[in-house]
């Protein structure tokens, strides 16, 4: 990655004050400016008002007795900077004139590009304290605010707004206005202008560039170098104002400037790729100019249009030999959202549901007892990419997010000069920030869309893969085909159901709204051969999904790229398939068909090919263990291990494992008794033995299982007093005493925003 010294903007930084922005309104051509009407009707236009200059001003008029009507723009600036908003402001031809009428400029702040931005109004931070002009004016009021941006602001939204909830009609005039930067931020580190931008549904991470802007980077260029990034134009609002941003590259070496890069870019155009030979330089100190400018109609510059420049991830990169990719190994991990270890070939399932992932086995380590921290998917996959449990690394429920400070794996990688991409289903949401430390980050696959299965999301990896050949490469792969509703694409849905083709009748009724998924989940009333052809259906996934890794796998083998790469794979958490009155759901119990999970692991060039671990091997041991294979010292996780200290060393892992059950989402869960992290289920395994904590009103639960004489977990064996029971509570109690309290309210439908709701909706966590 470049590390750029860089001042968006041309011209000294420190020049003050400077203006911005500025509208004198004598130009007919008010494309920037559009009216956003609340109430009723309202017009914008050119009016020449006594009193500024005899000139034109820009008016907005309420025509029928409802005025709330505002014109709006959208100005580029510059984060944790101070600016001075001035303007004239004139309001008249009110009716009544005793109605409690404003005219001001509002303010908002916002960061269209940021991740978790659905639209306009999400992004917006509304400043509260402008003034107003109330009332009757017989002449010009000026208008003055000084601010300074926060670290998020890129944009500014202002507008100019006459309203009294629609109880008056009037004219609201602006003219003179201007935004002025007064004092600029101190020369910083640049990578605080890097972040996530999400272009056309595609996360990446990505310098922002005005326009106009100027990026400068110094470095020596290698031999066989070459440089690569992407642009791209994101905006919002004032799409008849765009006419795109001009994006060029320059390089200065031995006093000679050349130009090695221009594009022109317009918003709708997506992440557009770009590579350029640097060998001619090759050797040599340069500098690397990155430049945007704001295109032009003619000879005029357009007014300001919202739209954004980005450069994304540019690097300076050289195909790399054999010791590079001995020393760093690409490395490839592939997660399948709800599969059940013993539901795999290579576990002992009688079944042939997974012929590619039994042959990667064959290739690497099986771990035999492998289990996820929470059995629902962003807390388990957050204790994957950091080595903890989700009580130290902060995402405890499938709407959390991953806070910034914590480390992950894409980030480590990054820093050792990875290119990393993150191809992801829907149950992983970019909400959540396990984009952390990617490159690329991809979601765009539609859970809503049936269609879009393994193979669309695979081929997506395929081609990102294609573009970086030669770079060192984390590639992660999640696909979440054996999720409920099982529906196998056809040959695999007569795989193992002899009825192939045929929904199950549950679907139907789903449909028609006759049935809720809490019922499904909680109170299934399917016969027993209904239920064996919905388990036929999830093995038919877990084969659709084997075959789409296949031929990953098998591209990999065809580029010679597998061999020497570091493959992991493992599951998010399993399935309850009926066990416990639990069926075609995960999350809520602990029980085994929802803890464990697959993991297998293909060192480089197949060392301990075909072997098998028995020790006691956790989810987030995986970030570790990727680490220790590339010799690198930094540690992910306390509780996480290096899994080599069993295959290599023959030291135990670990004694006990420790476990919690996730979000409440339906009430017709007939065993979760409080609402809350307090009524959580906690469990704790150690040998053969495992211990469940179940909270109630009156005092908790407890489940004790011998898994080596009753691994379905269907004689409870605990009994006051206990020696077994008793010690392994305690064990539990430390554990938890490690940790604050869990507090909040987590059950509330209410405390879920609604496209939050909309998207557990249709992964099928609520009803």
């Amino acid at each position: 990655m470049l590390s750029p010294v860089v001042w968006p903007g041309t011209g000294d930084p420190r020049a003050s004050p400077q203006v911005v922005a500025e509208w004198g309104f004598e130009d007919p051509h008010l494309a920037p400016w559009r009216l956003a009407t609340h109430y009723g009707k309202a017009r914008k236009y050119h009016s020449r008002v006594e009193g500024s200059g005899d000139g034109r001003a820009l008016c907005i008029e309420d025509r029928e007795g409802a005025a709330d009507a505002d014109v709006r723009t959208h100005v580029a600036v510059r984060p944790d900077t101070t600016y001075r908003l001035e303007a004239k402001l004139r309001a008249y031809d009110l009716s009544p004139e005793t109605a409690d009428v404003y005219g001001t400029i509002f303010l908002g702040e916002f960061d269209y590009l940021r991740a978790d931005n659905r639209d306009e109004n999400d992004a917006t931070r509304w400043h509260k304290e402008l003034p107003r002009l109330a009332g009757t004016s017989e002449g010009w009021d000026g208008f003055r605010y000084e601010f300074r941006t926060q670290t998020e602001t890129r944009m500014l939204l202002i507008a100019a707004s006459l309203g009294n909830w629609g109880r008056a009609s009037g004219r609201l005039c602006v003219d003179e206005l201007r935004l002025v930067e007064v004092t600029p931020p101190e020369r910083g580190d640049p990578s605080t202008l890097v972040q996530q931008t999400l272009i056309a549904g595609e996360l990446r991470r990505a310098l922002r560039a005005g326009p106009p802007s100027v990026y400068r980077a110094a470095l020596r260029v290698p031999e066989r170098g070459r440089l690569r990034f992407a642009i791209a134009v994101a905006g919002i609002g004032m799409p008849d104002a765009a006419d795109g941003i001009r994006f060029e590259v320059e390089l200065a070496s031995r006093g000679e400037l050349h130009r090695l890069y221009t594009r022109h870019a317009a918003r709708g155009e997506g992440w557009i790729e770009a590579d350029v030979s640097l060998e001619a330089y090759a050797g040599r100190e340069v500098e690397i100019f990155f430049k945007t400018a704001q295109s032009q109609r003619g000879l005029r510059p357009l007014p300001p249009s919202g739209d954004q420049a980005v450069w994304a991830h540019p690097k300076i990169w050289a195909p790399r030999g054999d010791e590079d990719r001995r020393i760093f190994p690409d490395v490839i991990l592939i997660t399948v959202d709800t599969l059940r270890a013993d539901h795999l070939g290579c576990y002992g399932y009688p079944k042939n549901t997974s012929p590619s992932i039994d042959a990667l086995a064959a290739d690497g380590i099986l771990f035999e007892n492998a289990f996820t921290t929470v059995p629902r998917t962003t807390p388990a996959l957050a204790s994957l990419m950091t080595g903890d449990y989700p009580r130290q690394h902060g995402l405890l429920t499938l709407v959390d997010v991953l806070p910034g400070e914590r480390r992950t794996l894409a980030e480590v990688l990054s820093e050792q000069g990875y290119a990393t991409a993150a191809f992801v289903t829907p149950s992983v949401p970019r909400q959540s920030a396990l984009w952390q430390g990617f490159d690329v980050f991809d979601d765009r696959v539609h859970s809503e869309d049936r269609s879009a299965r393994a193979e669309q999301v695979a081929a997506r990896a395929l081609r990102w893969l294609d573009a970086h050949r030669g770079e060192r490469l984390f590639l992660w792969l999640h696909l979440w085909d054996p999720h409920f509703r099982y529906d196998p694409p056809a040959p695999h849905d007569a795989a193992f159901d002899p009825r192939g083709g045929q929904r199950l009748s549950i679907y139907e009724r789903l449909d028609r709204g006759e049935l809720k998924l809490g019922e499904v989940y909680f109170e299934n009333d399917l016969a027993e051969d209904e239920i064996a052809r919905a388990i036929a259906l999830y093995d038919g996934e877990i084969r659709y999904t084997d075959e789409v890794i296949g031929r990953l796998l098998e591209r990999l083998r065809e580029e010679s790229l597998y061999a020497p790469a570091l493959v992991v794979f493992a599951a998010d958490h399993g399935e309850s398939l009926g066990e416990h009155g639990y069926h075609f759901e995960h999350g809520a119990y602990l029980y085994d068909a929802s803890l464990r999970i697959p993991l297998i692991l293909k060192l480089p060039l197949g060392r301990r090919a075909g072997s098998r671990v028995g020790d006691l091997a956790m989810i987030f041991d995986v970030a570790p263990t990727v680490l220790s294979t590339l010799a690198l010292e930094e540690r992910l996780g306390s509780p996480g291990r290096d899994l080599s200290l069993a295959f290599d060393a023959g030291e135990p892992l670990r004694e006990a494992s420790f476990h919690e059950s996730g979000r409440r989402y339906f009430a017709q869960n007939p065993r979760r008794y409080l609402e809350g992290p307090a009524g959580h289920w906690k469990s704790v395994r150690e040998g053969n033995w495992k211990l469940i904590r179940i909270p109630t009103p009156d005092g908790d639960i407890h489940e004790l299982y011998d898994l080596g004489a009753d691994p379905g977990e269907t004689r409870n064996l605990f009994r006051e007093g206990d020696p077994v029971g008793r010690d392994l509570a305690k064990k539990l109690d430390t554990w938890l005493a490690g940790f604050g309290e869990l507090t909040g309210g987590d059950e509330a439908a209410e405390a879920i925003d609604p496209g939050t709701a909309e998207r557990l909706r249709a992964l099928g966590y609520m009803d």
